[in-house]
Order: structure tokens, then sequence, then C-alpha cells
């Protein structure tokens, strides 16, 4: 179950932030960065969520390895986007640290998940 949330959630983000590079064509280049990042981590969520070990068989890459990097892409594309749209320092402090969140997980799950379950039920 935990895996298909990720193919629902990759799905939305990689199709919400990458046609904004290219329909929007004066963003900055903050703007830029954070919605590739953003969509990066889409991307690798939906291939955590369709990837197979059989898939990967030569590298030690399992789909965990993938969402974490995904989280970790996300949890810095979040801040860098809104750091280009918004001038409330509360709203960039606050996704700055939903980011710092993100990111730490993403740094678990590429460990081996210590602290967050990637058992993939």
């Amino acid at each position: 179950m935990r895996r298909k949330l990720y193919l629902i959630a990759g799905l939305v983000l990689a199709v919400s932030s990458f046609p904004t590079l290219v329909l929007i064509p004066d963003l900055s280049l903050l703007d830029q960065v954070g919605s590739a990042l953003t969509g990066l981590g889409g991307l690798l969520f939906v291939a955590a969520a369709l990837s197979d070990r059989s898939v990967l068989d030569s590298s030690s890459v399992e789909w965990f390895h993938l969402a974490g990097a995904g989280d970790i892409a996300i949890g810095l594309g979040l801040p860098t986007s809104l750091a280009a749209t918004s001038d409330d320092i509360v709203l960039v402090g606050a996704a700055s640290l939903a980011g710092l969140v993100l990111v730490i997980i993403g740094m678990d799950m590429l460990r081996g998940g210590e602290y967050v379950d990637v058992s993939g039920r």
C-alpha cells in the first residue's frame, strides 16, 4: 500500500512541476530550480513505486533508496520555490523547516530506514 501512495504522489508532483518550467517562460532561477527539484522528486517517487529488486538486480539500490532521494529532492525544492515567490519570512521559514524534515526522512531512508519503516507494506 505504501508504495502505491508513492506512485500517486510522484505522478501529482511530476505532472504539476515540469509543465511549470515549459509553460511559464519568465520564471526566476530559484523558481526553476525549485520546480525542477520537485519534479525530480516526483519522478524518483514513481521509480520507487514501480521498481522491483529483479530489475535492479546487479546493484544494491532498493525502492526505499529511490524514495529517500525523492524526499531529499522535494525537501530542497519546497523552500527554494517559496523563497523565490514569497516575501513572507514566516512562510519561507515554515517551508524551510518542512523541507529540513523531508531531507532528514530521506537521509534515513537512504541509510535503510532506522527510524522510517521501509518494509514496503
